[in-house]
């Protein structure tokens, strides 16, 4: 039995890689380059995360700026257990930093960093992000929040382009991502159901 699980596990490992390469240095292009270096970094994000903010407390006062910060609570909870419950459990090398693949790698951003690869935080906290807002106002934008998601996803795939993750730290972090901000967007919404964007304010 444990001769199947290895075996099952090291066919695990080379599709990882496999699929790493693939993105990493052939499914490329070079208009592709510095947009997925672009999109990666979280501080260009910060208008948007601006504007949400902005928007909230217009419309809503304080209201708003509980659901705001109740994000960023999330958002905080999945980046301490990626980090703690994950990459410092697994220790797994970044692809950048792993000697087996260095041949024909491309590292696209300016260092590789020291930190491990499993789980990506990029991928688990934004995903988090958009599952909250998704399921913390899932009557007023409904199927909408799928836009959310591909933003995360999109983030999380330039992770593995610009060569600093593995596609299995994309998806695992944001499974993990998306049950967080999935569990925590419930619990706000039913926790806060009669003050926190009531009914009788959906368009």
């Amino acid at each position: 039995m444990s001769g199947v699980l290895l075996t099952f596990f090291s066919w695990l490992i080379d599709l990882d890689h496999t699929l790493f390469r693939r993105i990493n240095q052939e499914w490329i292009h070079q208009n592709l380059d510095p947009f997925l270096v672009w999109i990666r970094h979280s501080a260009n994000w910060i208008p948007l995360y601006a504007a949400i903010l902005i928007g909230a407390i217009w419309k809503y006062k304080w209201t708003g700026l509980y659901w705001f910060l109740a994000g960023g609570l999330a958002v905080a909870v999945s980046d301490l257990i990626g980090n703690y419950g994950f990459k410092h459990v697994f220790e797994r090398l970044r692809p950048c930093n792993d000697p087996s693949l260095q041949t024909g790698l491309r590292l696209l951003v300016d260092q590789c960093g020291s930190g491990f690869s499993f789980v990506s935080n990029h991928a688990t906290n934004h995903m988090c992000l958009a599952f909250f807002i998704w399921f913390s106002l899932r009557e007023r934008i409904g199927h909408w929040g799928w836009i959310g998601v591909a933003w995360a996803g999109s983030i999380g795939y330039a992770q593995i382009y610009v060569g600093l993750h593995f596609p299995s730290d994309m998806i695992a972090g944001s499974i993990l991502g998306a049950s967080i901000g999935a569990l925590l967007g419930s619990s706000f919404r039913q926790r806060y159901k009669n003050s926190i964007f009531p009914q009788n304010q959906l368009p």
